[in-house]
């Protein structure tokens, strides 16, 4: 507020909060957002919710900027993760289902305590879905198809430093593990 040359400036308990929210822009739609961890990490345990509390912008040299997303468990802890130098790298952050899912996936998959410890422990068993053992194990390094009398085939590769592994599913059910 203006008065003859002079300016009055007017706090209340919610400028720090408004301030904050004008910095951060369009990624403050994100603070108070729940969200499910979908790997092991410093964050907690996979399946856990998480809840953002902050978005942390740290200005570096040359008026560049990095953002950190802080999170907070159910148990009330707090644990800072970088998202990267851009704020498009905070929403692709939180966009990517191999780190965070947006809904909780027990209420999401009502499957069995077992199937779901069996995903925790990154094991596959005969008869599991195909979105189970993506839980389980992520994504193949290949995928191929083929149509018998008996159904849809799919043949799934995962190959890394310590070997090949196959899994043979039919019409969406694991069938065989090599």
């Amino acid at each position: 507020m203006l008065v003859g040359n002079s300016s009055i400036l007017v706090e209340s308990k919610d400028t720090l909060a408004l301030i904050k929210k004008k910095e951060l822009g369009n990624l403050a739609r994100f603070i108070g957002k729940s969200y499910w961890i979908n790997s092991d990490t410093s964050l907690g345990q996979r399946f856990s919710k998480v809840t953002i509390s902050d978005i942390k912008i740290e200005k570096i040299k040359y008026g560049d900027r990095s953002y950190s997303i802080i999170f907070r468990n159910a148990k009330g802890k707090t644990v800072s993760a970088y998202a990267g130098g851009a704020p498009s790298s905070v929403t692709e952050m939180l966009a990517d289902s191999n780190q965070f899912f947006t809904s909780d996936p027990y209420k999401k998959c009502n499957w069995s305590k077992s199937t779901w410890n069996k995903i925790i422990a990154g094991e596959v068993a005969l008869g599991m879905n195909i979105t189970q053992v993506r839980l389980a194990w992520g994504d193949p390094s290949s995928i191929t198809y083929e149509t018998s009398s008996k159904g849809k085939i799919e043949v799934w590769v995962y190959a890394s430093s310590a070997g090949i592994r196959a899994l043979g599913f039919l019409n969406g059910k694991l069938m065989a593990i090599y």
